[in-house]
Order: structure tokens, then sequence, then C-alpha cells
């Protein structure tokens, strides 16, 4: 494993959390494990919400991209996960209160009133999500349609952690709500879920525009099929 991005650490002379998207690599032997054996080279993320207490880690919360039903590729290319946005432009001379505007976009997923209200959040261009730019509109879409999937989703800001600097903040969202129609390979069972998402974001002129996010669908599913 590899650090590829890491915000927090001490806040106000307290140990604070820090949250970081690590670079998994593993590497898979074809058939017997000999060194003449075909290998295939995979990568995976993790985003991790590491806690401190006395400079000690006290809690970990840890999500994965890591898939292994998924299909692999052929001919032992590398599958590699999508890298944190380079070439950033300064920040504003004037920073806005990143916390804040944090509350406000998490508020404004809650409130349902995406087609009003996520452009005032939303760089005007677009936003890369998971690697894939899209536009304003695009990106409300698929919040969206978790919203019409899962009734009542709540969005609970568990963690964040902002790095003023760099205009980069890290969340742990824990949502909860009640599935009404097929999503991400869940089948609604009647039953309330509780999950979480574990994302990154980078902002431009106080904007956001990167966005790595990775949700534990895993968890999601499993409560449905039980």
């Amino acid at each position: 494993m590899d650090i590829i991005t890491a915000v927090g650490g001490d806040h106000d002379g307290l140990d604070g959390p820090v949250a970081a998207r690590l670079r998994v690599k593993r590497l898979v032997a074809e058939g017997p494990c000999l060194r003449s054996a075909a290998r295939q080279h995979f990568e995976y993320a993790r985003h991790m919400f590491v806690f401190f207490t006395d400079n000690k880690i006290s809690q970990i919360y840890d999500i994965s991209d890591d898939d292994d039903g998924a299909e692999k590729p052929e001919g032992g290319q590398p599958q590699c996960i999508v890298p944190p946005p380079s070439l950033r432009p300064p920040p504003p001379r004037t920073s806005i209160d990143m916390r804040q505007f944090y509350a406000d976009y998490i508020a404004c997923l809650n409130s349902g009133e995406l087609a009003e209200d996520l452009h005032q959040f939303c760089k005007p261009s677009g936003v890369v999500w998971n690697g894939t730019l899209m536009s304003v509109q695009q990106y409300a879409d698929m919040i969206q349609a978790s919203l019409d999937a899962i009734s009542g989703l709540f969005f609970d800001m568990h963690t964040l952690v902002v790095d003023e600097p760099r205009q980069q903040l890290a969340a742990r969202i824990e949502f909860t709500g009640t599935p009404v129609k097929p999503h991400a390979g869940g089948v609604p069972n009647g039953r309330q879920v509780a999950f979480a998402e574990h994302v990154f974001y980078w902002l431009e002129q106080g904007r956001i525009s990167d966005v790595l996010s990775i949700v534990d669908w895993e968890e999601y599913r499993s409560q449905l099929a039980r």
C-alpha cells in the first residue's frame, strides 16, 4: 500500500483525524505459484479515516473499492486507480469558510433541491467525479438517482477534515433510508439500510471541481440480502 493523498492531522491543539486515500497493489499468479507463472497486476483504492488519542490510533473507518467479482483486464494489463487531480490553480486570495461551505452542500443534498441549488457548489464547467468529467446536471442526476431509489435518503456528515491551503476536503458521510427501487445491485426488501461513503473533494475558486468517492455498496447490498 502507499498513500496517494491525505488530509488532516493536528487540529486546534488536539489529535485530529486523518483521512487518506491509499493505493493497494495486488499481484495475482495464474496457475501454480511458480516464477514462470503468468501474473496480473491490479490496484484498488482504500479510503481510511483514522482517529488518534494521545498520539496513538484509537479508531479506524475503512472502505475499499476492491471487488473480487469484477471482470479483470485481459493480457495482464495493470488495473490502475484514479489519481488525484494535479496542476491545481492557486486558491483565491479570500478563502471561503470551507466547513460552512460543506455543511451547506450537505443541506442542499438533503433538501432534494438539486436542480435549483447544486450549481452554487460546483465548478460551472463541471465536476470530475472518480476520473469522469460530468456537467453539473449530470452530477446532479447521479445523486438524484440515489435519492429516487432510496426513500428518505439522509446524508449525515459524520466527520469532516479540511485542508484550507490545498483547498481540499475529506468527509465520512453516513446514509440512512429505505430502498424502493433496485439500485447499485441491491433489491429492496422493505427494510431501512445504513451505509457510508468516504469522499475527497478539491475546490477551485470556492466551488467543487474534483471528487474521489468510495461508497460502501457492499454493506448496502448485504443488508438487503438478509
